[in-house]
């Protein structure tokens, strides 16, 4: 065998291992977002509250202050409630394309904790903690506003 149908040979080798491993991996990819999008459906039955916070890309110091300041809030207070998921935290930032509807949909205007009631994937209604912003510069404050905007809001929920 010359050294041209040896570099062929070996090229050829490469080029079925790229295309095994291409196809390899899109087949793990698929099924990974077929399972989430079962464990999606699933998480969205029932009747729980979300408790969202909105942010942009840019974050200020005082921007994630809310977000830790929110979860701790809520963690402290509601722990059972997150648990058993009658209680949902959730992160999203709104200048991501999938996330953006949000800001019409609550009507945000600044990084907000806005809390939604679901039932079974039907949002039955919300309420942004417009005074946030306000209270943070008492973190204690702060956090028995969350608490006790979550506890009004949840109500038998929790």
């Amino acid at each position: 065998m010359n050294s041209k149908s040896g570099k062929r040979g070996v090229g050829i080798v490469l080029l079925l291992f790229a295309a095994v491993s291409a196809i390899y991996a899109g087949v793990r990819e698929y099924r990974a977002d077929s399972a989430a999008g079962v464990a999606s459906t699933q998480k969205e039955q029932g009747h729980k509250v979300i408790a969202y916070y909105f942010h942009t890309t840019g974050r200020c110091t005082t921007c994630k202050s809310i977000e830790a300041y929110s979860l701790q809030a809520i963690k402290t207070q509601f722990g059972g409630a997150l648990d058993k998921g009658s209680l949902v935290w959730r992160v999203l930032n709104v200048d991501e394309a999938e996330n953006a509807h949000f800001i019409q949909d609550f009507q945000l205007t600044t990084k907000s904790v806005v809390l939604v009631e679901m039932e079974d994937g039907v949002q039955k209604r919300w309420k942004n903690l417009d005074r946030i912003w306000h209270e943070i510069g008492n973190p204690d404050q702060f956090q028995e506003y969350v608490q006790k905007e979550v506890a009004e809001f949840g109500g038998k929920l929790l």
